[in-house]
């Protein structure tokens, strides 16, 4: 036993007594955009459609469903823009409410160049204030 202790005591110190070896370390990216190789691209385009845990919208199937997202959203936009044209034509001191599905608009010309519009979502009761400047038009 003493000698398998001396002889590997021995080895271990043959072992830390050679020179240590040493060579730069050299970078080399993965991503073709900063300079990796360009055969990488597909490998990463691929590792990045797997990892995708959103998905695309897809088309309406067909012309009647278009049509109603058409229709929805005209709708839609144009309630936005009389709202906003009552809003912001409301005298000083005066306001009102609007209504929208489960969203109610509550609006106030301040007087000081500002309209107090305050949105409640009436299904959570979510309220949020916001102050915007009167439209100088």
């Amino acid at each position: 036993m003493k000698l398998l202790n001396i002889i590997s005591s021995v080895a271990l110190g043959l072992f830390l007594n050679q020179g240590a070896f040493a060579s730069e370390i050299r970078y080399t990216p993965i991503n073709p955009t900063f300079g990796g190789n360009p055969f990488n691209s597909s490998h990463l385009l691929a590792r990045a459609e797997a990892q995708k845990k959103y998905k695309e919208e897809t088309a309406p199937q067909n012309s009647q469903e278009a049509f109603e997202r058409t229709i929805t959203s005209s709708i839609l936009s144009r309630s936005a823009l009389e709202i906003a044209d009552r809003i912001f034509t409301t005298p000083s001191g005066q306001g009102g409410t609007q209504i929208i599905g489960n969203t109610r608009f509550d609006y106030l010309n301040l007087g000081t160049g500002f309209i107090r519009l305050t949105i409640t979502d009436l299904s959570t009761g979510a309220t949020t204030v916001v102050e915007v400047p009167e439209s100088s038009a």
